[in-house]
C-alpha cells in the first residue's frame, strides 16, 4: 500500500470505489482540501486497479431491476408487520429484513446497505449507475465540478471556473459508457474438452455461487434518469437505451438480455489478507467477464495470473480457495483454461 504524501491536489491516488460503502459520504470531499494553502494536500494513498467499463449497460441494468426487487420486499415487510422477509434479487440472497410497525429491522441482511440500493461500480461497491460513479470521479481525479453536484455558477473548488461539467455533458458521458459493447466468451459446443472440464470444475467447486455466470435482464431497455433515485431507478427517466443493439450487442433473452458478468452485484468480506489500509475488506464481487485480457487482477492488481488471483482468495471465499488449491494440477489447469475463454470485446466501439 502506499503511504501519506503529499500530491496536487487535484490529482489524488487511489478510485472513487474506496473511500467509503456510500458515494462521497460528508466528512470527505472528492475534490481533497488543500487545508495549509499551500498548492497540494496531504492524503493517505491506496492502490486501485479500476476494471473496464464495457458491458456497462448491462450491469447497470441487472443492478436497478435488482434494487427495484428489493424495494419491493422492503414494502412487504412494512405492509405486514412483525414478519421476516426474504430479500432475494435475480436468486441472489441478500439475508432478510422485518418491521415491527415503528423501524425496519436491518440486523439480518447481507451483502449490501440499509438502502436496499444495489451498487455494482466502484470495488467497494459505492455508486448505483455509471453516472454517480462519474459525479465523483471527476472531482476525485480530475478536480472537476459537475454542476448538478455544486450548482449552476459556483466555483466550488475556488480555481476560477464555475459550471466546470454541465449536466448535458455528464449525460453524454453516461450515454457513451454504457453502450460500450459486452464482452465476449467462447460458445459453449465449441470449448474444447479441457476447457468444458473447468466449466465443470468451476460449478462444482463453488465459484459460480458469486461469480453467477449469467444474470436476466426484464427488460431490454436500460432508461437513465435524472435526477437520479436510487431506491427508484424508474424515475426522472430521460432517455432509453436499447441494449440489443450492434452496441452494446446483448443477446436477448425473452422480453429482455442476456448478461454474463460472472458476478452477483454483492459485498463480500473478503478477509484480512485483502484487507485495505482504510480498513476496508468488503468488496463486490469481481465480474469474470473479459479476465482473459484484463491482468492484473484483484482489486488493486496484486495478482499477476488467474492462478495467484484464486489463491489470493479470503473470508467469504476462503473455503473456495482451500478447494481450488486442493484440485490436481490438471483440473486447476482446466480451470484457468476455461476462465481464458471470456474474452474482451474484438473491436471496441464499432457501431458505437
Amino acid at each position: 500500500m502506499l503511504s501519506t504524501k503529499t500530491i496536487p491536489a487535484s490529482f489524488a491516488v487511489g478510485g472513487v470505489g474506496g473511500l467509503s460503502q456510500a458515494a462521497f459520504p460528508g466528512d470527505i470531499d472528492p475534490d481533497i482540501d488543500d487545508s495549509e494553502n499551500n498548492g497540494y494536500a496531504r492524503v493517505q494513498g491506496r492502490v486501485i486497479n479500476p476494471p473496464f467499463s464495457f458491458g456497462s449497460g448491462g450491469v447497470e441494468l441487472v443492478g436497478k431491476e435488482m434494487t427495484q426487487e428489493l424495494q419491493a420486499q422492503k414494502q412487504q415487510a412494512q405492509d405486514n408487520p412483525n414478519t421476516s422477509v426474504d430479500l432475494v434479487a435475480k436468486g441472489v440472497s441478500f439475508g432478510s429484513i422485518s418491521y415491527d410497525g415503528v423501524a425496519f429491522d436491518f440486523s439480518n441482511i447481507e451483502g449490501i446497505g440499509v438502502d436496499l440500493v444495489i451498487r455494482p461500480f466502484g470495488r467497494t461497491g459505492c455508486c448505483a449507475t455509471v453516472r454517480e460513479f462519474d459525479t465523483g470521479a471527476m472531482q476525485f481525479h480530475h478536480g472537476i465540478q459537475p454542476v448538478e453536484v455544486v450548482g449552476p455558477d459556483n466555483d466550488a473548488d475556488g480555481d476560477g471556473v464555475a459550471n466546470e461539467l454541465l449536466e448535458g455533458e455528464l449525460s453524454a458521458m453516461h450515454i457513451f459508457q454504457v453502450s460500450l459493447e459486452r464482452p465476449r466468451q467462447k460458445n459453449f459446443a465449441s470449448l474444447t474438452p479441457e476447457e468444458q472440464e473447468g466449466a465443470d470444475t468451476f460449478e462444482a467447486i463453488g465459484c459460480a455461487d458469486c461469480h453467477v455466470p449469467m444474470m436476466y435482464t426484464n427488460s431490454k431497455f436500460l432508461g437513465l434518469s435524472l435526477p437520479e433515485v436510487m431506491e427508484d431507478p424508474s424515475a426522472n427517466e430521460y432517455f432509453r437505451i436499447n441494449l440489443r443493439r450492434r452496441a452494446p450487442g446483448f443477446k436477448k433473452s425473452g422480453s429482455g438480455v442476456e448478461v454474463p458478468l460472472f458476478a452477483d452485484l454483492k459485498l463480500h468480506d473478503m478477509g484480512p489478507g485483502m484487507t485495505e489500509e482504510t480498513g476496508n475488506s468488503l468488496f463486490t464481487t469481481g465480474r469474470l467477464w473479459g479476465i482473459a485480457d484484463t491482468a492484473p487482477y484483484l482489486h488493486d492488481g496484486r495478482a499477476l495470473t488467474l492462478f495467484e488471483a484464486i489463491s489470493e482468495h479470503g473470508g467469504e471465499a476462503q473455503p473456495n480457495a482451500d478447494v481450488f488449491g486442493a484440485l490436481s494440477e490438471a483440473d486447476r489447469a482446466a480451470l484457468i483454461a476455461y476462465l481464458n475463454t471470456l474474452k474482451a470485446p474484438r473491436s471496441p466501439n464499432r457501431g458505437l
